[in-house]
């Protein structure tokens, strides 16, 4: 170093020799200025630049929880005090939160990694309309995929006919098949409608009556859902609908599932109408009914029957409805193949079974002999089923009417009984039409009879119906 230095003092002249030891001393200034700095002052993950200095603390002042937190991190180690929570969102009336501080300044909030968490689905706007209560299928996903394709296929069938008794699926089965469908790939637009009982219907009866619904509520849901304009003259919404079809561009495939058609002669008549409108290929019609639809064009419609569960899925369904009651999670293999037995397969009884159960006071054991026996007083071994639904209603309800009153119960069931046939109504709406005062009484009478599976609630802005079954059971 000495010869290096002896070198640049004989070679080099006298100002640019200090010029290059200036150069060089500034460079080591700002070396150890930055090293001072980064220790010292910037932050790691939550204690913004200057904190310390800010405070004064000196080398000796002891450490503040958040100094400690800091050293935790740059150790490696995990702050106990980041802890992830569900995020809230607050009020609109609520005042904004202040801002966190460290003595007079602000902190500078991380971003903190929450582990991943399920997000709420997103509805599209026809899974707004369909009136399923269900968070999880029991062993028909081979059905749905079946389905699915036959629905996605451009040369099959214009019209697909899914059939089978009340409460089998039907309307769990077109939802599911649906959504695989909404992927922008088979069709651009999903559309889903439902059957209403025309006798009951705001609409005025005449040419708009189909069977034992109104056709004009169907058109007009469909007619909206394509993007246009019904207008106020029910006469010309037909024609809307043919117009629209029409129109479609080159690219454009909907596809229609038209729910809760329960007899032949509302099936084949609406379908029928559909036709003449212009809903075939490349357009698509999902229906669910009871009966299988009258194949007079091979080409044009196909029926795919809806099967009971098998013994492993019904016993999976029984578990799953029955969570909150220790006797159902640890009933036998025995115990729950005499319910599948009794409910045929059946989810809908299967649930009204368990229901009824969990609101009892008596042995499981007590309460399936008791189903069985209501079954063999059929007449007809085909109506043991219905004979097994009905006792179960009249159960439910007494039980519905003991915990609270005849009056409760009464008011509660009108508000649906005396509504079309496969209307919804939200909380609010089910309360003024109830009568029924009480806030609480109302909130905990309706929560029975959901529990009673009496009820059941679309997700997720809380639209309450009875199913189809337990209408005509009250009509009827």
């Amino acid at each position: 170093m000495e010869k290096v230095f002896g070198w640049l003092t004989d070679h080099m002249p006298a100002w640019l020799l200090a010029s290059l030891l200036v150069f060089v001393a500034l460079i080591a200034l700002g070396v150890f200025l930055a090293a001072f700095w980064q220790g010292r002052a910037l932050t790691l993950f939550g204690v913004s630049i200057g904190a310390r200095l800010g405070k004064g603390q000196g080398e000796g002042d002891p450490e503040t929880p958040a100094d400690q937190e800091v050293e935790s991190l740059r150790a490696g180690d995990a702050p106990p005090s980041l802890t992830v929570s569900p995020p809230t969102v607050p009020s609109s009336n609520a005042p904004p939160s202040p801002e966190p501080t460290l003595g007079n300044q602000a902190i500078i909030e991380p971003p903190r990694t929450a582990p991943a968490q399920p997000a709420a689905p997103r509805l599209a706007g026809w899974e707004r309309l369909a009136l399923v209560s269900h968070d999880k299928t029991f062993g028909i996903a081979h059905l749905i995929r079946e389905v699915a394709e036959v629905v996605r296929a451009p040369g099959g069938a214009a019209v697909v006919g899914l059939s089978g008794d009340g409460g089998i699926g039907k309307t769990t089965l077109a939802y599911e098949v649906a959504r695989q469908c909404d992927d922008g790939a088979a069709f651009t637009e999903i559309v889903w409608a439902s059957a209403k009982d025309a006798h009951m219907s705001v609409r005025t009866a005449g040419d708009g009556v189909i069977g034992t619904i109104n056709w004009q509520d169907v058109v007009r849901s469909i007619v909206l859902q394509l993007g246009a304009d019904p207008g106020p003259n029910s006469a010309l919404w037909d024609r809307q609908l043919s117009g629209r079809l029409g129109q479609a561009g080159e690219h454009e495939r909907f596809l229609l599932v038209l729910d809760n058609l329960e007899n032949l002669q509302d099936a084949e008549a609406t379908v029928d109408k559909l036709l003449k409108s212009g809903f075939s290929r490349p357009h698509k019609v999902l229906v669910t009914t009871r009966f299988s639809l009258p194949l007079r064009n091979l080409a044009a419609s196909r029926n795919i029957a809806v099967p009971p569960l098998s013994e492993r899925a019904a016993m999976e369904l029984i578990r799953h409805v029955g969570d909150l009651s220790n006797a159902i999670t640890q009933a036998s293999q025995r115990d729950l193949a005499r319910i599948v037995e009794t409910a045929e397969g059946n989810p809908y009884l299967i649930k009204l079974i368990v229901g009824l159960y969990q609101e009892e006071q008596r042995p499981l054991k007590m309460v399936i002999d008791e189903l069985i026996e209501q079954g063999r007083r059929s007449e007809n071994p085909d109506d043991a089923g219905a004979q097994v639904r009905d006792y179960l209603y009249t159960q439910s309800l007494e039980r519905l009417e003991h915990r609270f009153n005849a009056e409760i119960q009464e008011s509660l069931i009108a508000a649906f009984r005396n509504r079309p046939k496969g209307d919804a109504v939200k909380y609010e709406d089910l309360k003024q039409l109830s009568g029924i005062s009480d806030d609480e009484v109302f909130g905990k009478a309706l929560t029975m009879a959901c529990r009673l599976n009496l009820v059941r609630v679309t997700e997720p802005d809380k639209r309450y119906s009875i199913h189809s079954l337990l209408y005509e059971f009250l009509t009827g």
